[in-house]
C-alpha cells in the first residue's frame, strides 16, 4: 500500500473517530446495571462499560464509513473507484423471473447456492419483452484488475432479508454486465471484519444459506486484500493503530 494511502485512511479514521467519540454519552455504571440486571453476572463494571461502548459505536459505525475506507484502499491501485453506484440496462422478462424465483427458492431452503448454475440458468431465460434494471454498488471498481467489480459491504451475520437482498443485487449487476458484453464481471458479498477469524469456521446461517460461499463472499482479511492487493489488510491494521493513539493518545 502506498504511503500516500496509508495518510489518507489515516486521516479520515481520525477524523472519524474524533468525532464519533465526542457523541458518546457519559454512561454511569449504576445505569447500565439497571438497564442490563443480568449482564453484571459475566461482566465486571469495566466490562460493562465496554459492551455498551460497543454498541453505541456499531450503530455509529452506519453503512458510510465502511464503503469510504474500502473506496481509499482500492483507490491505492484502480482510477474508476466509486460509492453507491448504479449499474443499469435491460433484462427480458424470462430472465428478470428466473432471477427472482432463484432468490424466492434460496429463502425457501429450495435450492442449494450455487452461483455459476444461478447465472447461467438466467442467462439461459429467453423470451418477453425487455425493460431497465438497475443494480447498485456499494463500492465499484471498473477497472479492476479482473473485470468489473460490485462489493456489497455487509456486517458478517446479515439477517435472512439483507443476505437475499444482497444476493438478488448482485445477480443483477452480472445479469446486466454480462448482457453488456462484460462476462468478466463479479459481485462478492464483503464483511469488513470476520469474528470468526478463519473462514472454516465461519457458521452463520443465513448467509450460508443464500451465498455460494466459495465464489461469492469475502471474509475481512480477505476483503481488503482482494481490493488492495496481498498483504492490504496487515499494512492496514497499524494505520488504524496510529489513528487510534493519536485521537486518544493511547
Amino acid at each position: 500500500m502506498k504511503e500516500e494511502t496509508k495518510g489518507k485512511i489515516f486521516g479520515f479514521v481520525s477524523s472519524f473517530i474524533r468525532e464519533k467519540a465526542q457523541k458518546l454519552p457519559p454512561w454511569q455504571i449504576d445505569q447500565l446495571k439497571r438497564a442490563y440486571p443480568f449482564y453484571p453476572l459475566f461482566l465486571s463494571d469495566e466490562e460493562l462499560l465496554g459492551f455498551k461502548k460497543e454498541r453505541s459505536l456499531t450503530t455509529k459505525f452506519g453503512l458510510g464509513f465502511y464503503p469510504h475506507l474500502a473506496s481509499l484502499v482500492a483507490q491505492d491501485k484502480y482510477g474508476e473507484v466509486f460509492r453507491e453506484h448504479e449499474i443499469r440496462g435491460n433484462l427480458n422478462s424470462a430472465a428478470y423471473e428466473m432471477l427472482e424465483q432463484i432468490v424466492t427458492e434460496l429463502r425457501h431452503k429450495q435450492r442449494t447456492p450455487d452461483h455459476h448454475t444461478e447465472l447461467r440458468d438466467i442467462l439461459d431465460s429467453r423470451g418477453g419483452g425487455t425493460s431497465e434494471r438497475v443494480a447498485v454498488c456499494d463500492v465499484f471498481i471498473g477497472d479492476f484488475r479482473e473485470g468489473p467489480l460490485c462489493i456489497e459491504l455487509k456486517g458478517p451475520t446479515p439477517n435472512l432479508d439483507t443476505a437475499a437482498g444482497a444476493k438478488r443485487n448482485m445477480l443483477y449487476f452480472q445479469a446486466i454486465m454480462h448482457r453488456a458484453g462484460r462476462s468478466d464481471a463479479k459481485a462478492f458479498l464483503g464483511f469488513y471484519y470476520n469474528p470468526w477469524i478463519e473462514r472454516n469456521l465461519y457458521g452463520h446461517w443465513a448467509t450460508k444459506q443464500i451465498m455460494d460461499m466459495n465464489n461469492e463472499v469475502l471474509m475481512g482479511a480477505e476483503l481488503w486484500d482482494y481490493i488492495g492487493g496481498p498483504k492490504t489488510f496487515d499494512e492496514m491494521i497499524p494505520t488504524l493503530e496510529k489513528a487510534r493513539k493519536e485521537v486518544f493518545g493511547r
